[in-house]
């Protein structure tokens, strides 16, 4: 029942109600007026009558009351929605906040291998500059193209790379993600990748959020990557420590704005076609 619906039927109960308690003795009176006895039996069957109005107006504001429960109730899980959507934005953009933080804060040193193999086929001062730029440590922005240099140098040590399969593929990706990046800089970048699960588990399992909120909330977290974040991102995904980093990436769609390249189509590789589409 619509409470348009409800407010009518309470004003017509009112006027009825009203006409009775104003008129109903008068109108009884001159109907029983030097009645016979079948007269004052079908006039008594008549007041009687009336308790049928007593009982409905009971139901009626028993009713009225219920419903005005429900609309209150209503009212205040709406209100409480509102409130925890207030919650969550605020909460998310200093999450947001945290995240730009701790990414200044990565670090990482390339590995001796690597700098020793650098500089070949230089000359020896050319070589020397090289290895000594190499072996500095490298922070924020910077350090996610290191890492990545790292990643590839190691990555294309397996002559068999181009013939595995998607999962041993994954497992090799895996593998030399862990022992080559993340053992070495595990202090500075799992709080990173941390902050960024975090984000994404909130955003996904959030009771209050619709899907279209979610998927603006990612989007929003998404525009604050860069394409170098976004790879070692989903290089971090595949490794056992990132727990289901993968599925979220995969969920939210994370490498769809990922430009072409060779890294793009090693990642295609191992993910699945829906980590790269738009969503409409």
């Amino acid at each position: 029942m619509k409470p348009s619906q409800v407010i009518f039927a309470v004003v017509i109960c009112a006027l009825v109600w009203g006409a009775w308690a104003n008129h109903g003795a008068e109108w009884a009176v001159s109907w029983t007026a030097g009645a016979n006895d079948a007269q004052l039996t079908r006039a008594a069957q008549w007041g009687d009558s009336f308790g049928v109005i007593n009982a409905f107006t009971s139901g009626l504001g028993f009713t009225v009351v219920f419903f005005t429960l429900i609309m209150q109730a209503r009212a205040l899980r709406d209100q409480a929605a509102d409130l925890h959507r207030q919650r969550f934005e605020s909460s998310f953009f200093e999450l947001l906040k945290l995240m730009r933080e701790l990414r200044q804060q990565v670090q990482f040193h390339h590995s001796h291998a690597l700098i020793m193999d650098s500089g070949k086929g230089m000359s020896p001062d050319g070589a020397k500059k090289i290895k000594s730029r190499l072996g500095e440590k490298k922070t924020d922005l910077i350090a996610f193209d290191a890492i990545i240099r790292e990643y590839a140098y190691w990555y294309k040590k397996n002559p068999d790379r181009g013939s595995l399969q998607s999962d041993e593929k994954k497992k090799f990706i895996a593998s030399v993600y862990d022992d080559k990046i993340h053992k070495v800089s595990e202090s500075t970048i799992s709080p990173y990748f941390r902050i960024i699960y975090t984000i994404l588990y909130r955003i996904k399992s959030d009771k209050y959020l619709i899907d279209k909120e979610k998927f603006q909330y990612s989007n929003l977290l998404r525009s604050q990557l860069t394409s170098r974040e976004l790879t070692v991102l989903a290089l971090n995904a595949t490794s056992n420590v990132s727990k289901d980093m993968f599925e979220h990436v995969c969920h939210f769609r994370l490498l769809k704005y990922y430009p072409e390249s060779g890294t793009r189509q090693t990642l295609m590789s191992i993910y699945p076609a829906e980590a790269f589409m738009p969503r409409d």
